[in-house]
């Protein structure tokens, strides 16, 4: 499975990044009635200047960051205290069994703020 893209829109630097409420749910069939459980999966978000430098800008999982209800998984708000630049993104899941997969990457857009 190759992870869907999306590209968020732009946050000022300094604001707290809420636009989206950011809710990701899992099922495990095409008509949506049998949820896939999150609550004993890792789960972490990696913001990055790209996608090939070892160096993390901002990270948040499940517990620092993200809330996990059920198959629910929600980036909870944060204040963009990185400087404005287009970073990269993904969104991964290591499942109980070992298994690890990315769902969403993009960019997440940092713009400067006139406001000191």
């Amino acid at each position: 499975m190759v992870a869907r893209i999306y590209n968020f829109p732009a946050v000022m630097a300094g604001d707290t990044w809420s636009k989206i409420g950011l809710e990701l749910l899992f099922w495990s069939d095409t008509a949506k009635t049998v949820p896939i459980l999150m609550d004993n999966n890792d789960i972490v978000m990696q913001i990055r200047t790209n996608f090939t430098t070892e160096v993390v800008t901002y990270q948040v999982r499940k517990g620092a960051g993200i809330t996990v209800d059920g198959n629910s998984v929600l980036i909870e708000p944060f204040v963009v205290t990185f400087k404005p630049a287009v970073y990269v993104y993904d969104i991964q899941i290591t499942y109980e069994d070992g298994t690890i997969q990315t769902y969403l990457q993009g960019t997440f857009t940092v713009k400067a703020d006139a406001t000191k």
